[in-house]
């Protein structure tokens, strides 16, 4: 600054003011605060020798961002010193790095077996067929043929149509009173007995001991898993076995890194977003008309992202950085349709989109090296669900208790972490390093 000169508060000589070129001072940087900075000066400068004061020498005046001083060359050199050390303090800026690291890990093993019997199953409703009061044999085997009861109680065997095997006549049973109607005595026909309807056992622990779903995004308990093996089938005779083995084993692993990164000036505050959208029915409005009911749907937004809020301020010394973080995670789900039915005459339904939202926050206040790694938050989550269902007795029997127990096993953990890392930017140190020639060529 010169006697009746006129030059750039912070930087930028001629016509730049602050954050500005070509003497329009505002827009894209930080708007001084002119009249506050007048005030510092004619308090700091040699206070009486300033008009306002009462004194004969001194003037300083704004134009459009910029100041124009008239004082002694003292006093210029004074002020020289003065905006150096606004300059200066201006000067420093600080690189926010942080880091949200999501770690997740969802495990299942199921091992599951089913097995049902089913007693007297292939002979239970059935009787002995008999031609001329004798019982009727198989001409191959030899066993004992024998027909359904709905026929016992007719009182009389099928025939067999032609073209299919030997033609049989339809022949009669030999009643016990002479009354068709009634069923004959069966007799000793083991190993079976068709006193008897069939008799199944059945064994539901399958289903007792299905994997239950966890709190924790990913879980694979309660999803719709294929098992990994699985064998099933059936053995047909007087005794029915169906049986099915399913074993499942799933490790999954993931882990995702997020890292926005902020430049500020000292003491001053930035903020950085990153979301995606997603659009999803949020609500439904009616719309009338003659003879009709429709609906207009209302678009809502689900947001899934990270924001990230800093005011850092450098320590006198230039090795700490003191700030306020604030930081903002959320996950969205994928929208599920809700229906519903109105209550008018003509039915109208519609749905609407339900969406599950995870949000976490952090808010703090720390003061971290220049250049260190500060570990501001962070969140764990743990679950296990495990079962465990068989038949009381016969599940204890070593062996045998394979085939009457059951049981699954879901562990599920996610692990949220939030690091800063500061970094403090002189302005003098990074010209020197960025462009080393010119700094040497400024100082000789």
């Amino acid at each position: 600054f010169g006697g009746g000169g006129g030059g750039g508060i912070f930087g930028g000589g001629g016509g730049g003011g602050f954050g500005g070129a070509g003497g329009e001072g505002e827009g894209e940087g930080e708007e001084v605060d002119v009249e506050a900075l007048i005030d510092l000066i004619q308090a700091t400068i040699d206070p009486e020798s300033w008009r306002e004061a009462g004194g004969n020498i001194g003037s300083i005046r704004a134009l459009r961002n910029q100041i124009i001083v008239t004082q002694t060359s003292t006093a210029h050199r004074q002020l020289r010193d003065l905006l150096t050390q606004l300059r200066q303090a201006h000067a420093l800026q600080i690189a926010v790095e942080s880091r949200f690291i999501t770690v997740t890990r969802n495990y299942l093993e199921q091992i599951g077996v089913d097995l049902d019997v089913v007693l007297n199953n292939g002979n239970a409703g059935f009787d002995r067929a008999g031609f001329q009061n004798q019982p009727l044999r198989d001409p191959g085997t030899g066993a004992l043929v024998l027909v359904p009861r709905e026929f016992s109680r007719l009182g009389f065997t099928p025939g067999t149509p032609g073209g299919l095997g030997f033609t049989l006549p339809t022949q009669g049973f030999p009643q016990p009173f002479g009354q068709a109607g009634l069923v004959p005595g069966t007799g000793n026909m083991g190993p079976h007995s068709s006193r008897f309807t069939p008799v199944p056992i059945q064994n539901n622990t399958i289903d007792l001991a299905a994997p239950i779903a966890t709190n924790i995004p990913g879980t694979l308990g309660g999803a719709d898993v294929q098992p990994a093996f699985s064998l099933f089938g059936s053995f047909l005779d007087n005794i029915q076995v169906d049986f099915l083995l399913q074993a499942t084993q799933v490790d999954a692993r993931a882990s995702d890194l997020d890292a926005p990164r902020l430049v500020l000036f000292n003491g001053q505050r930035a903020l950085f977003s990153a979301f995606i959208e997603q659009q999803y029915v949020q609500t439904l409005i009616p719309v009338l008309g003659d003879n009709v009911g429709l609906f207009q749907p209302i678009i809502g937004i689900a947001l899934t992202g990270r924001q990230l809020d800093v005011q850092a301020t450098v320590s006198a010394d230039r090795k700490y950085v003191t700030m306020t973080i604030r930081t903002f995670t959320r996950v969205s789900g994928d929208p599920v349709p809700f229906q519903f039915t109105g209550g008018s005459l003509t039915g109208g339904a519609g749905f609407v989109q339900l969406v599950r939202q995870t949000t976490n926050q952090v808010q703090t206040t720390v003061s971290v090296p220049d250049g260190g790694t500060l570990l501001i938050g962070g969140l764990k989550q743990a679950a296990e669900r495990e079962r465990d269902a068989g038949v009381p007795i016969l599940s204890r029997i070593p062996v045998l208790k394979r085939a009457f127990s059951n049981s699954s096993l879901v562990k599920d953990d996610s692990v949220l972490l939030i690091l800063i890392k500061p970094k403090i930017i002189i302005q003098e140190e990074a010209e020197q390093e960025a462009f080393p020639t010119l700094s040497r060529g400024e100082r000789s």
